[in-house]
């Protein structure tokens, strides 16, 4: 039995998008060993979603990108257009493209499949714990201005000195997670969560990212860098 996870809030409802009948099962299975009273609706398909959405307002949906009557893509970018309902896709696309593409349509986490139903609790408890923050950025706030360099999450991109350089998934990941709470300190188990998708993930895996992300941010300041270790508690991004 999977021993249920300490959430910050709680889930009323859910929907679940993804034509794979037993990975559709195995995500909803997740949400109900997780949530006590919460109802899961399962579709196989974009068809409905919108519908369903206006009428019975989720408050967390996944999103499979490889639905038989259109991309999961273009499923997100209608979703937000009516609705700030946290999305985590579920996808065996595992490309930067799709990724980028994905964040900056407006998901809230990114998994690869096969996953684990730990996995995806944890994905989610990650993701619940972030919605305190405030009302979500508009596309022009994918920019983050630092001190040293701009980051482009929806390009997944960063400048310095009129240089730009792609970001890895781990990067986009941990920017992205350090970005959304406007300077707060991002705990270490929500940021492996979030980044790493464990919160059992070394410390050493964490620091030896974040030394590979300052050397390509220029974040060379030991008395005042970017990314700020709060030691035993977590990272905060300083921002300009």
């Amino acid at each position: 039995m999977v021993e249920n996870l300490k959430t910050p809030a709680t889930l009323k409802r859910v929907f679940v998008i993804e034509d794979d009948a037993a990975t559709r099962e195995s995500i909803a299975m997740s949400f109900e060993f997780t949530f006590s009273d919460v109802e899961v609706l399962q579709f196989d398909r974009a068809a409905g979603v919108r519908q369903s959405l206006e009428e019975e307002a989720p408050d967390l949906i996944t999103v499979d990108l490889g639905l038989p009557d259109g991309d999961g893509l273009g499923l997100i970018r209608e979703i937000r257009t009516i609705s700030d309902v946290p999305i985590l896709v579920v996808s065996a696309r595992d490309d930067d493209s799709t990724l980028v593409a994905a964040i900056r349509l407006g998901a809230d986490a990114f998994l690869i499949k096969p996953v684990s139903l730990v996995a995806i609790q944890a994905h989610v408890e990650a993701v619940l714990r972030l919605q305190d923050r405030p009302a979500r950025n508009t596309e022009s706030d994918l920019i983050i201005e630092l001190a040293s360099c701009t980051v482009d999450l929806g390009r997944g991109m960063v400048e310095v000195n009129g240089v730009e350089e792609s970001l890895t998934k781990t990067e986009l990941y941990f920017l992205t997670t350090l970005g959304s709470v406007s300077g707060r300190i991002v705990p270490m188990e929500d940021l492996k969560t979030g980044v790493w998708g464990d919160p059992d993930v070394a410390d050493a895996t964490v620091k030896m990212a974040v030394h590979r992300l300052r050397q390509k941010i220029g974040d060379d300041n030991t008395e005042h860098p970017i990314i700020v270790n709060h030691r035993s508690v977590g990272y905060s991004l300083a921002e300009r």
